[in-house]
């Protein structure tokens, strides 16, 4: 748990392993490749938080290109609000969802049919990552 206490402070470890299992249920239901809540700005960017994952190279890498991907679209409008973002490749979805400031989801997924899974997820959870990230609401 290092890269999280650096962050999380002294948040009950009980809590991040729950959440951590919630996640490893959520990634095998989906089929996914991996699901990571990742830092998006200031200190947490690129950073994966919590994650469950195939591979962690992977993991790394889009976490780290995040902000390549959203910056573009960020500056069309004015607002920068990103709601959701489903990006369809060849042989997969990415999947990424805001869900506090600074921290979002972000999944990849092979089949389309999950997506709304991963969103019904984080709706289900809004509470508990709130509580687990009160100085990024």
């Amino acid at each position: 748990m290092g890269i999280l206490s650096k962050f999380f402070g002294k948040k009950p470890a009980e809590t991040i392993r729950e959440l951590e299992l919630e996640i490893e249920k959520l990634k095998i239901k989906s089929n996914s490749e991996l699901i990571s809540l990742v830092g998006t700005d200031g200190k947490l960017r690129g950073l994966p938080l919590i994650y469950s994952a195939n591979n962690e190279a992977i993991l790394k890498k889009y976490c780290a290109r995040l902000g390549e991907i959203f910056r573009p679209i960020e500056n069309i409008v004015d607002e920068k609000i990103i709601q959701d973002v489903i990006i369809n490749y060849k042989d997969f979805f990415l999947v990424f969802k805001p869900i506090l400031r600074d921290i979002g989801i972000l999944a990849i997924i092979t089949n389309k049919s999950y997506i709304s899974s991963i969103l019904q997820w984080v709706d289900k959870n809004n509470n508990i990552l709130k509580a687990l990230f009160p100085e990024h609401i």
